[in-house]
């Protein structure tokens, strides 16, 4: 949403933001948004269930969204959300303003009561072929209310470093210039499948390969750390918290994304442009990011033997690490930027407005 906004603030657009409340660490603060010249309103939004405090909360809660459309008075709504799209119906019943959903995940409730109260406005956004086939399946949303626009990263942002910003990066974490570094980026909690690479990183010491891995995130840090002193790995791993991406990126050879669920996650993309060979398990939208052995890996889940040989590959083979790197950066720059992203949107955009404005 930060990229996506402020790309559209960028060519003329105010864009605001209603929201509940930040949820975890990370370096979108509702202050960098308010920075970046987003305006935010807050907005108690019912969350999800059918809870008693749901209900409770639901007339202070409407009460406020419409102070916000009275305020701010939108041209079009964009929901990121599925729950608050009961919002955006109701504003277009009541003042005509237009709104579309989009769809970050698939894997989302399908019972009844759910479906009658999910809304998608003019048209149902997908991040993905999955997103884009579960729309249709399970909520029998028809394709031509269904647009297919990928999540897009800022290039000028993420991209190849150059030698000495590759050196800064690397010196930052304790690295030589000679290390060969993996790196995986996301919290610190099973679901993200650190196990697996430190099976991996297990299965490669005893081949005599030994890496340097770099853990990324906040989270359960005493369960990484456990399963560090299980398999004696404590010199080769390096926890370090929550910390910028890019400086990761630039100072990693690979990427390692070992998630047993996931939504799109941007992460794979962002390396693609840092020059970075990413290997992922094949959770959602994998084969809309990485065409396998091409510009990356996907991998069996739960297969640390496989991530172990995949990673040999690309240390011991320079020039298919190199080639492999070249077409992840190809294919990210033609499909995966935000400018791409904002473009298609726009059209979209522009699409609602034009018929608000003929009603």
């Amino acid at each position: 949403m930060y990229t996506l906004g402020k790309q559209l603030i960028n060519q003329g657009f105010n864009v605001g933001i209603a929201t509940d409340k930040e949820v975890m660490e990370h370096s979108y603060s509702i202050k960098k948004f308010e920075e970046a010249g987003f305006y935010t309103f807050f907005v108690p939004f019912l969350g999800m269930g059918y809870k008693l405090n749901n209900f409770i909360r639901i007339f202070a809660s409407l009460i406020r969204f419409f102070r916000v459309i009275n305020e701010y008075k939108p041209d079009l709504i964009h929901v990121h959300w599925r729950v608050t799209s009961f919002y955006a119906e109701l504003a277009y019943r009541l003042f005509g303003i237009p709104y579309i959903v989009t769809l970050h995940s698939e894997g989302i409730s399908t019972d009844f009561v759910t479906k009658r109260l999910s809304f998608w406005g003019k048209y149902a956004i997908a991040i993905s072929k999955e997103t884009y086939n579960y729309l249709n399946l399970a909520f029998r949303i028809p394709p031509y209310r269904i647009k297919l626009i990928y999540n897009g990263v800022d290039d000028t942002y993420f991209r190849l470093p150059n030698w000495e910003e590759r050196k800064i990066a690397r010196e930052n974490f304790g690295l030589l210039e000679e290390d060969k570094v993996v790196c995986l980026i996301g919290r610190l909690a099973k679901v993200k499948g650190h196990d697996i690479l430190i099976k991996a990183a297990d299965i490669l010491r005893r081949d005599n390969i030994k890496p340097k891995f770099l853990l990324v995130g906040t989270g359960d840090f005493n369960y990484a750390k456990e399963l560090l002193k299980d398999f004696h790995a404590e010199d080769q791993f390096i926890l370090t918290g929550f910390v910028n991406s890019r400086d990761v990126l630039w100072a990693s050879d690979i990427l390692v994304l070992l998630s047993r669920k996931e939504g799109f996650p941007l992460v794979i993309v962002e390396a693609m442009l840092c020059w970075v060979v990413p290997i992922r398990t094949p959770a959602a939208d994998a084969y809309d990011q990485i065409d396998n052995g091409i510009n990356g890996f996907i991998i069996p889940f739960e297969d640390p033997t496989a991530l172990a040989q995949k990673i040999k590959t690309l240390l011991e083979n320079t020039s298919l690490k190199e080639e492999m790197a070249k077409q992840a950066i190809k294919k990210a720059k033609d499909i995966f930027t935000a400018r791409k992203m904002v473009e298609i949107y726009i059209e979209v955009y522009k699409e609602l407005i034009n018929l608000k404005e003929r009603c």
